[in-house]
Formats: C-alpha cells, structure tokens, sequence
C-alpha cells in the first residue's frame, strides 16, 4: 500500500547513495556483486514521496539480487535523462520470463516466476505512476533483465 505522506524535496545523489547501500545490503548475501552509477550531480533535488519511491527501488534491487546468479552482477544506474529521473536496475540473470513482459508489472500477473516479481513489479509501477512516470520492464540484448522507473524531474535545484 502507498504511503500517504506528501512528497518532499530529496537530495538525489545522497537517495540514491542511500539505495546503493540497500542494494549492497541485498546483494552480497546472494553472492552477487552490486554496483551503483550514481550520476545525479550534487545538490540535485527530487520531489517524491521517499518511502514509496525508496520501497519500489528496493524491490526492483531485490528481485534482480534474487535472480541473478551467484557470482552475478546487479547494476542500479541513477541519472538525469531528457528530462526524466531514472532508477535503472539491471541484471544477469535469465531475464523476465514472457508472461512478466506481456503483463508489465499490473497486479493480476500469472505464472510461477510472476508469483515471485509481481507484487514487488505491481507496487514500483504503482508508484512511478503515482509520481507522473512510468516502469519499463525489459530484457536487453546480451541477456539479463532490466527494470527501469522513470520520473519527471520536476524543479531542480536544492533541497
């Protein structure tokens, strides 16, 4: 469930640290290596409701550290994108399986793997939507699975 907390006005680059640590935290227990590309340039402010964006992040950085393989990789790449925030999560994994992509993330996802991502994939749609944005879900070429949350930017300046 969406908190019902106003947005605020966060620091990016120090939210965006601050889900590097978490994806750390969740990947190094998998045997997974983690790395963040944070490029949000210092002072850049984003106004968001910080649990449910934090939350819908974590669940993205969660389902790739469960899927990639040990010894895998998870990548969170934060940055300023034609006018758009993104929080891009990707892995290199087995990828999302079809019935996933064909669904997008809605809340009615079937099969064994959507059992698993679903509501995790429902509740970070839900909140870019909330937010103005969008969740892509892909699998790229050279394998792997790739989530990307994507926001207006809105006013920039500092928070």
């Amino acid at each position: 469930q969406l908190s019902p907390a106003p947005p605020e006005d966060l620091d990016a680059a120090a939210f965006a640290a601050a889900l590097g640590q978490t994806g750390q935290a969740l990947c190094a227990p998998a045997g997974v290596d983690f790395r963040l590309e944070n490029g949000f340039a210092p002072g850049l402010c984003l106004h968001a409701r910080r649990q449910n964006l934090g939350r819908a992040v974590e669940n993205l950085l969660a389902n790739a550290a469960r899927f990639a393989p040990k010894g895998g990789a998870v990548t969170l790449t934060c940055r300023l994108e034609g006018g758009d925030v993104l929080f891009a999560v990707r892995d290199n994994g087995p990828g999302f399986p079809p019935e996933i992509l064909r669904s997008g993330g809605q809340m009615l996802a079937t099969g064994d793997a959507a059992r698993t991502e679903g509501l995790g994939l429902w509740f970070a749609r839900t909140v870019a939507e909330s937010h103005g944005g969008s969740l892509a879900l892909a699998n790229p070429a050279g394998g792997g699975a790739l989530a990307v949350l994507r926001l207006p930017a809105g006013p920039v300046g500092q928070p």
